[in-house]
């Protein structure tokens, strides 16, 4: 084909291309901020524990992420069939988080104990307090989903992006204040305070099925 013919797709692709970048760079640099700021803040000995209570709290998060990623994978602008979906996955999600925050609250000292004796003794407080944030992100990750599915990545973008300074603002504050356990924390209650703002949105297509509502223009006429 005329490369006049591809030029306003390759246009397309590019725009859409770098908007998906953005919202993927606003969700996930808020882990390696979390974790900067926790190498600047608290001591090289508390660092381990924290970092090993985030790396089991991160894997252990996983599958809640999956569910969520999935939305996009399987939806393209069919708004009836994301509401479907979004039905299904968001209580699923919700669930397995609420599961594995209440294992992770009975048994962190057992799972920290496979990494010595003194992760098990000084992280189990992190441990307990980061998946916490599991919650949270299960509405955080579905908001995403439900943006990139309806097609508004930069409002997306920018959303995210505030989100993750208030993230970092909040793990920040509490690890100046309260060393580890405060930076684990205020991470939480930043987090949550975001899961709550973004709820509305989830909860709008969790419960609005377009397929359902009456035709206007066939009203109309």
């Amino acid at each position: 084909p005329p490369r006049s013919t591809l030029f306003p797709y390759t246009t397309l692709f590019r725009s859409l291309s770098l908007k998906h970048h953005v919202l993927n760079l606003s969700i996930n640099s808020v882990f390696y901020i979390v974790g900067l700021i926790a190498t600047l803040l608290i001591l090289p000995r508390q660092l381990a524990y924290f970092s090993t209570a985030f790396l089991v709290e991160s894997t252990a998060m996983v599958i809640p992420y999956l569910l969520a990623l999935s939305l996009f994978a399987e939806i393209s602008g069919d708004q009836s069939l994301l509401h479907r979906h979004v039905r299904r996955t968001l209580p699923l999600g919700l669930a397995l988080c609420g599961g594995i925050v209440v294992v992770a609250e009975v048994a962190a000292p057992l799972v920290l104990r496979i990494f010595g004796p003194g992760y098990a003794e000084n992280g189990t407080t992190a441990l307990r307090l980061l998946v916490l944030v599991g919650p949270a992100y299960v509405i955080k990750d579905h908001y995403v989903a439900i943006r990139r599915a309806q097609g508004r990545l930069g409002h997306a973008a920018k959303v995210m992006a505030v989100g993750t300074f208030a993230e970092a603002a909040g793990a920040a504050l509490g690890g100046i204040y309260w060393g580890m356990t405060g930076l684990c924390a205020g991470w939480a209650i930043a987090a949550t305070g975001e899961a709550v703002v973004l709820l509305p949105a989830v909860i709008r297509v969790f419960r609005r099925d377009p397929s359902a509502e009456p035709d206007a223009s066939g009203a109309s006429g």
